[in-house]
């Protein structure tokens, strides 16, 4: 794995483009410069080893100021090792590289000092993926790391976010459908939460949106799930059982909510919708097909969506001023003009 020092830009996107080389696919880790200056910066470049269990979860991880990131990728004795990124310095600190077991899907901690991560025996002997269970602990103590999710066969699992205060980690079990989670950060107590595979906490307080897909078809929903009282509420669903309603993220700073409510097949129309918390004032922000990665600007006055059918070129657009507000290449020269 290879890192470049940077300065991140004032507001931005993190983002893994890839590319196909003799050796293997090449991930590279870009900020897409989201300021209008269309200075985007390369932050780290890695492949996956070859024999890597295919996994629910993403490559990477980051603290919310950006200067921590982890990132699963292929580890000095060739599986999938775990490494920490500084990117104000441009260092790599490796974290996690075993002979016998890959690490995968690493979730940091809004403040970057916890992460939690999957672990997967390196030989597989049946139709299901084996896991060793999801590890977590403080990211500069590894001596304290320990596992706080056990397996269950033959569902698939994966870590999903920590509560803002750090007590919580929500995870998904997969198998038909998929199913949401929330367990302490010791271990010692976890709570089912109820169907989606995917999650966004609160910034304030411990309560969780809860959607699709599902991992097997219709009936998804988005929810919220306070932690404190357990109690898992719907706030909307789809028009329709072949549609699922995925993505939704809280406001940073409001009671409202966006989500995505898209079809079965690709290419399909996707829907952006807002609305308050306790599911009142549903509004139609948006409506393309190719639109994804949907989320909230910082201070919330904006929402950014990634774009584009085009196999070289992809913008982000702001959805409310109807705008690009950058464009990128997916392969090669990010910052190249032909892709401008």
């Amino acid at each position: 794995m290879t890192a470049h020092a940077a300065q991140l830009p004032a507001e931005y996107r993190l983002m893994t483009l890839g590319h196909t080389e003799p050796s293997g696919q090449v991930h590279r880790l870009v900020a897409l410069d989201l300021t209008g200056a269309n200075r985007h910066v390369e932050l780290a470049t890695w492949q996956m080893p070859s024999r890597m269990p295919t996994t629910w979860g993403e490559a990477f991880s980051a603290s919310s100021d950006g200067r921590r990131i982890a990132v699963a990728a292929t580890g000095a004795r060739g599986t999938g090792a775990l490494y920490l990124l500084d990117t104000a310095a441009g260092t790599v600190k490796t974290l996690f590289d075993d002979a016998n077991e890959h690490a995968s899907a690493p979730v940091l901690s809004p403040d970057g000092a916890q992460i939690a991560f999957l672990r997967i025996p390196l030989v597989q002997n049946a139709s299901s993926i084996i896991e060793t269970g999801i590890f977590a602990g403080a990211v500069d103590d590894p001596a304290s790391w320990r596992r706080i999710v056990d397996p269950e066969r033959p569902n698939s699992m994966a870590p999903l976010a920590w509560s803002p205060d750090g007590r919580w980690l929500a995870f998904v079990r997969l198998f038909i459908g998929g199913s949401v989670w929330v367990v302490r950060n010791d271990g010692s107590e976890t709570v089912a939460v109820g169907r989606g595979t995917d999650v966004d906490w609160r910034s304030w307080e411990p309560r969780l949106l809860v959607s699709g897909p599902s991992n097997g078809g219709g009936g998804t929903s988005v929810s919220t799930f306070d932690v404190t009282s357990r109690v898992l509420r719907r706030i909307a669903s789809p028009a329709s059982d072949v549609q699922n309603v995925v993505g939704a993220r809280w406001h940073p700073l409001l009671d409202r909510i966006l989500y995505l409510e898209a079809g079965p097949a690709p290419g399909s129309p996707v829907a952006v919708w807002t609305r308050y918390a306790d599911g009142r004032n549903a509004t139609n922000v948006y409506e393309a097909s190719f639109v994804s990665r949907v989320d909230w600007s910082a201070d919330g006055s904006r929402i950014y969506a990634t774009s584009g059918g085009d196999d070289s070129v992809f913008g982000v657009s702001d959805l409310l001023a109807r705008r690009v507000v950058t464009k990128a290449c997916w392969r090669g020269d990010v910052n190249a003009q032909i892709c401008l």
